[in-house]
């Protein structure tokens, strides 16, 4: 969006500015001219506005009728109309945490159900709610090297999650998952504080911080007594299993004790059967595991997630 933000005066936006267009939207300074038949098709919402009966007196702006989105960010406004104007809307809308979230929002709002499906379907595959499809993310981390998680900072993870709470509650148990293995005490500021992000604060809700704070500490005690249960024990092995096993949770152990209960793992330097009996323990602690990442995060089941997301 090409706009002067620091001027007083409405200003056209280049991009979203038809000029057959047949009705004019401001949201803060910035105007877009375009097309009641395409809001209507898509939100309900405007539908409705657009039947109910007109006052004989309106504003007008190049001669189109002018509605004022009050409450909404320009940057938002933006991002959601190109959305529903243009078939090649950029794939940045997509793959920008800020533009999701506005996309989210307003399509709830405003009604757009196709739109918000669209950027629900878009986000499925990076917040898994199978463990299955966790796995396929996981190998496409480690063996496609063109592959690029699009949301890689805590802010864009913080407001996406504060997104997902509303509209999608199957793909929040990824995110919440997300922040345990990248926070730290340096790096906790946007979880606690919020973010601050085209010109509002988005921040957890206390329900989410909670989620986190008991989150980490759950997830240590199911790699724990879950996932590596014969790690924390004497092996009883006449090899140099138990050797083994303390260099093990050496390495994969975080400075700040978090170990993550979800990585396939294996265990090569172990004698074969201490290493069958870790690799079969691991595999099916890691499924209990996320069968219950909800519950960890003092969520409702996958379950209930999915119906509640279903249903929007």
């Amino acid at each position: 969006m090409d706009v002067d933000l620091s001027s007083d005066e409405p200003q056209q936006c280049e991009d979203l500015w038809f000029e057959d267009g047949t009705i004019v939207l401001q949201a803060e300074n910035t105007l877009f001219r375009v097309y009641t038949g395409i809001l209507a098709r898509h939100s309900p919402f405007f539908k409705n506005l657009f039947t109910l009966p007109q006052p004989e007196v309106i504003e007008r702006y190049d001669d189109c009728p002018l509605v004022k989105l009050a409450e909404d960010n320009a940057q938002d406004a933006h991002d959601f109309l190109l959305a529903l104007h243009d078939i090649d809307a950029p794939d940045s809308l997509m793959t920008d945490a800020f533009s999701i979230v506005a996309l989210l929002e307003l399509s709830a709002k405003y009604e757009a159900n196709s739109l918000r499906h669209k950027v629900l379907k878009t986000l499925v595959p990076y917040f898994p709610s199978t463990l299955e499809a966790y796995d396929i993310l996981t190998d496409k981390h480690k063996n496609d090297k063109s592959f690029i998680y699009p949301f890689k900072t805590i802010p864009e993870i913080v407001a996406l999650a504060v997104a997902l709470e509303k509209a999608a509650p199957s793909l929040l148990p990824y995110a919440l998952l997300k922040l345990e293995r990248c926070s730290s005490d340096e790096t906790a500021g946007p979880i606690i504080d919020g973010v601050q992000a085209r010109g509002r604060h988005i921040v957890l809700s206390p329900k989410l911080q909670r989620a986190l704070l008991q989150g980490k500490p759950a997830l240590y005690r199911q790699s724990r007594e879950t996932v590596l249960p014969r790690l924390f024990m004497q092996s009883g092995c006449f090899g140099d299993c138990d050797t083994q096993r303390w260099l093990y949770l050496t390495k994969h152990t975080k400075p700040d004790g978090f170990l993550d209960p979800l990585p396939k793992r294996t265990f090569k330097r172990f004698c074969l059967e201490c290493r069958m009996s870790l690799e079969r323990d691991a595999e099916e602690g890691r499924r209990a595991t996320w069968n219950q990442l909800p519950a960890t995060f003092g969520l409702a089941s996958w379950q209930e997630l999915e119906r509640a997301t279903i249903e929007g």
